[in-house]
């Protein structure tokens, strides 16, 4: 053992071999949720799963292990795992857990062995959460007095769409891990395959080093501990591989592992920060996840040990800063130095902590939001270490996950260049672009990078260290930094052309400045760069063997984080073709056209596999001319660009005007969709027709008369192109879609030199309404702004705007705006719709205020009938003035009410009072269905009918209201999630509050037939 100086004693270091298979089995205790909710899904996880899991973990079918089952009781039973396969599960009640603990602890206390293992499996909300946090505090106290070693785990299993599986509930029993394992929450889908399932149940267990047992670790004296904040013992499990104890002071005595002496170097070793950092490294992510446990658990027993933890690690960070650095400052700062000297930054702190530990563990204690999170939320909060952001906006733009392991993808790309850098050879980058930070080339960036590979720095340094040296260098710009889930969505706003800079660079100084860079001269500010490659081989290089690279760095430009998002490289080049039109529109220099064609060079290369995908479109004839063209449905001009430039190229493009209007339909809807989130957009479409629905809707008739079904067959609406005008008022951008063809063309022409390209671009004129007109083949712009302005309105969401989202099989459902004739009827049928929706909307209030007056009317004539035939013929039939009739039919209706307290009460006596209230309360009479279906009407308190009965000397209908007081809900055929039917009514279909109320109310020996016929349902178990 090697000993190690810390803030407030030693931290002692042994390798514990793997001497071979432990000779007794670790004990398993099963712990399954089997609520109504689980349905086959216990039967399956038990008699299927579970087993071949077990064997996986080399269980043999003999072996005993411990299943403690849970809904509304819980349930412990000591099992075969052969006996899984057969064992009978029912799936029935609700989720109560807190009944698990008593039989986990009392399990604990009987186990034999230093060691045990514990998994957790539930699909629901845990009812009783609370209670069963509470409960967990003493199993965990269990733990700690018995020194046991425990590997807990927790998976959470969906078995439907609807509700998510508890997290907190399952952390109680996850902060009995303190194997060297970590602990995990998993989410797993329960319909998934058998062999799936089991895997991950595999993976949980697998390396937690009880498959090689553990050893007991003896100092004579009361000063080991495994955690640095416990308390200190004499005794401690040690399970193979490397382990790490904390000692009060060096022992005097020698330890004993299993009875053999330790072998001990005295000789203290001193340690700088860095080394401190790297030694402790491997127990510091346990710590961290313990922390954000203790947080989600949040009960007082949890924030108390976090204070422990948290206080702790403050008087270390004390500590540390005292330590000596490993090695000298360079004295410059980081943003001024060359990729040579932050490369040596870098070997020199590889491994050095990003955030002091201390400051990291107090961040996460004091994050009070994670108690608010939900279950999904919670979950995903203790499964990610760091990047969560980053992480979650990759998982939602990508169809798989298998680019999120940054540091790993990042490392094998360099590793892919290294090996493949002599294709580099030959280009000569003296006279390419250098950063004006750095002064260094793109070329050197690469070489810079790929020189990590030399003395395997590679391995210790992390994706954003490496990018931050991979000098890609490009025109600085301004945009707006963002989330982008779809990068194509990403807008420049300008372009610098006074000097060249990386991402990288400008990433590293603005960290180090701790603000914005400015362009020097100018003093524009620099947000990000679009790179420039003064040789295309470079590009075609990063392309082939570092595209995921290209794909973070594009992304730390755009987002400020590291995430995979396909495109995102591509699409900046896109923007940045765009961005360059609308400068050359105005200003058509030399410096800025050569940008604009080096930018469309790059992005064919870097475009390629999305032109395959959208170039059938562009060449493709719709076979409707009144719709518009399917490009416009999904794709915008970044999208547009790549495929346009290789379709101009080719000369393949057959409907230009058509492609043009529609994506100049979808880039409005995309502008207008963020503008109009929250706005009435109904109000707006309105006012764009003129419509005044108060002046001249058709008026209504009288109560009681019928109102026409379609009043509206006639009507006028006007086009109120001004209010358009004010809704979306700068169309100058979009409206470049008219000269971006005349551009790609010049800059794909295989037959022009480049000066040539430079004079014709020189030539295009300026873009004006005239040649927009010319270009999308419209007659008359204003009209047409107006015609997109109100489609975007219109068809506001995609499902609106196409008919099915499949590639081959979707439709356009607008018109195309060109096509004014197919406009007036689009504009016609909305305003029609608004005079109709406003029409149904007063007829709809005028029958409600019509059944209003009946329902009171009936109420009153049923309540003063002399005659019970006629109440009981008013039920049946009800009343009708003029076109509208009424009838009280069940219990939800207007004007039950009023009957219900008018009978419910002894002041006013009605004629026929107690039977009218006996027919009201039961819905029958005489076992004949009169109203409600024949089912009675809940009575908070049902000792009221029996007074109130009393009172009018009719207390022989006292029994035949208890009789049929009772099934006032009817369940569907089937069961529902607790068992409960039209055969195994519930208290709360049979009309009574809660159990005490039925306990009240039924004889001893109902209570015990209802308890029988309930087990495991209803609360009874607590």
């Amino acid at each position: 053992m090697e000993f190690y100086q810390t803030s407030d004693g030693f931290l002692g270091k042994i390798l514990v071999n793997e001497s071979g298979k432990a000779t007794q089995k670790t004990p398993f205790i099963i712990i399954l949720d089997i609520s109504g909710s689980m349905c086959h899904h216990a039967s399956r996880m038990a008699n299927q799963i579970l087993p071949k899991a077990l064997s996986s973990l080399n269980y043999d079918l003999s072996d005993l292990i411990t299943f403690i089952t849970f809904t509304c009781k819980s349930e412990k039973k000591c099992l075969k795992i052969s006996d899984l396969a057969r064992y009978e599960i029912g799936h029935q009640g609700g989720t109560s857990m807190a009944g698990v603990m008593p039989l986990l602890s009392g399990q604990l206390c009987v186990t034999q062995g230093s060691h045990v293992r514990i998994l957790t499996i539930s699909d629901g909300e845990i009812f009783d959460q609370k209670e069963t946090q509470d409960a967990a505090q003493s199993v965990k106290e269990t733990v700690d007095k018995m020194g046991l070693k425990v590997s807990s785990q927790s998976i959470r299993l969906f078995t439907s769409n609807y509700g998510q599986p508890d997290t907190r509930a399952l952390c109680s029993l996850l902060q009995l891990n303190n194997s060297n394992t970590l602990f995990s929450i998993v989410d797993i889908n329960a319909n998934d395959s058998i062999e799936a399932i089991a895997s991950e149940i595999v993976k949980l267990f697998d390396n937690d080093g009880f498959s090689f047992g553990t050893v007991d670790l003896c100092c004579g004296k009361a000063i080991m501990k495994l955690e640095p904040w416990k308390a200190s013992g004499t005794n401690i499990q040690l399970s193979a591989g490397q382990n790490f104890i904390w000692f009060d002071e060096l022992p005097e005595q020698p330890l004993t592992l299993d009875g053999k002496i330790v072998e001990m170097n005295m000789n203290v070793n001193s340690l700088s920060r860095d080394e401190y950092a790297m030694l402790v490294n491997a127990k510091m992510e346990a710590f961290l996840q313990k922390i954000k446990l203790l947080k989600v658990i949040n009960t007082d027993n949890s924030r108390a040990e976090l204070q422990e933890i948290t206080s702790y690690f403050n008087k270390m960070a004390v500590w540390c800063v005292s330590l000596p650095e490993s090695v000298d400052e360079l004295g410059s700062k980081f943003d001024e130095l060359k990729l040579k000297d932050r490369l040596k930054i870098l070997k020199r702190n590889v491994n050095k902590q990003k955030k002091a530990l201390d400051l990291l563990f107090a961040e996460i204690a004091n994050n009070d939001r994670v108690e608010k999170l939900n279950a999904s939320q919670q979950a995903e909060y203790l499964r990610s270490a760091s990047g969560k952001t980053a992480k979650g906006l990759a998982r939602r733009a990508m169809a798989c996950d298998n680019q999120l392991d940054f540091d790993a993808i990042v490392r094998q790309e360099v590793r892919m260049m290294h090996s493949n850098i002599h294709e580099l050879n030959g280009i000569d980058d003296s006279n390419h672009r250098v950063s004006f930070i750095s002064q260094e080339t793109t070329l050197e960036g690469i070489k810079t990078v790929c020189a990590l590979v030399d003395d395997e720095s590679i391995e210790m340094a992390s994706a954003l260290e490496i990018l931050l040296l991979f000098n890609i260098v490009g025109v600085p710009c301004e945009a707006p930094v963002g989330d982008y889930p779809d990068p194509m969505t990403w807008r420049l706003n300008d372009i610098h052309f006074d000097c060249h800079v990386s991402v990288a660079d400008l990433l590293v100084a603005a960290k180090e400045k701790s603000n914005n860079l400015y362009t020097p001269g100018s003093k524009r500010p620099i947000v990000n760069a679009i790179p420039i490659f003064d040789d295309l081989r470079i590009l075609n290089f990063l392309v082939k063997h570092a595209p995921t690279m290209m794909e973070y760095l594009a992304s730390l430009g755009m987002r400020r984080m590291i995430s995979y998002v396909p495109y995102t490289f591509g699409s900046s080049i896109a923007n940045s073709c765009y961005k360059m039109i609308e400068i050359l529109n105005k200003d058509k220099s030399t410096v800025k056209i050569e940008t604009f064609l080096m930018l469309v060079d790059q992005l064919s290369i870097v475009m390629k596999s999305n032109c395959r995908k959208l170039v059938p479109f562009l060449t493709a004839e719709s076979n409707n001319s009144t719709m518009a063209f399917d490009i416009g449905t999904y794709f915008g001009v970044s999208h547009l660009i790549a495929p346009l430039s290789e379709c101009l190229t080719n000369d393949s493009l057959k409907e230009l005007p058509r492609i043009l209007r529609s994506t100049y339909s979808y880039e409005l809807w995309n502008i207008i969709r963020k503008r109009f989130k929250t706005e009435d957009r109904n109000e707006v479409m309105k006012k764009l027709l003129n419509l005044d629905l108060e002046k001249y809707g058709i008026p209504l008739q009288e109560y009681f008369v019928e109102e026409p079904n379609d009043p509206y067959s006639t009507f006028s609406y006007d086009r109120n192109i001004a209010f358009a005008q004010e809704v979306f008022s700068d169309f100058s951008k979009i409206e470049l879609l008219a000269v971006l063809p005349e551009y790609l063309a010049v800059a794909n022409s295989k037959t022009l030199n480049i000066n040539e390209k430079i004079e014709r671009i020189k030539q295009i004129d300026e873009n004006s309404d005239e040649l927009v007109c010319s270009k999308l083949e419209i007659s008359d712009l204003p009209f047409f702004r107006f015609i997109n302005v109100f489609q975007a309105l219109h068809y506001f969401t995609l499902d609106s705007r196409i008919a099915d989202v499949d590639l081959d099989t979707r439709k356009v459902t607008f018109p195309d705006p060109g096509c004014f004739s197919a406009i007036e009827k689009v504009l016609y049928n909305k305003a029609k719709s608004f005079y109709a929706n406003d029409y149904s909307v007063r007829v709809k209030e005028k029958k409600q205020k019509e059944i209003e007056i009946l329902s009171n009317e009936l109420a009153m004539l049923m309540l003063n009938e002399t005659s019970f035939d006629k109440f009981l013929k008013l039920f049946k039939e009800g009343i009708s003035k003029g076109c509208r009739s009424f009838k009280f039919s069940d219990a939800y209706q207007v004007g039950v009410n009023l009957l219900i307290e008018s009978l419910l009460q002894s002041e006013k006596i009605y004629p026929h009072h107690a039977q009218k209230l006996i027919v009201l309360v039961t819905g029958k009479y005489l076992d004949e269905e009169i109203w409600n279906k024949g089912n009675g009407i809940r009575v908070t308190d049902t000792s009221l009918v029996e007074r109130l009965l009393v009172d009018l000397n009719r207390e022989d209908l006292i029994e035949y209201y208890l009789a049929n007081r009772c099934n006032i809900h009817h369940y569907r055929e089937l069961p529902n999630r607790h068992s409960h039917s039209n055969d195994k009514p519930s208290y709360w279909a049979m009309g009574f509050a809660n159990l005490q109320d039925l306990k009240n109310s039924v004889s001893l020996q109902e209570w015990e037939e209802y308890k029988a016929i309930h087990v495991g349902c209803c609360g009874l178990g607590q």
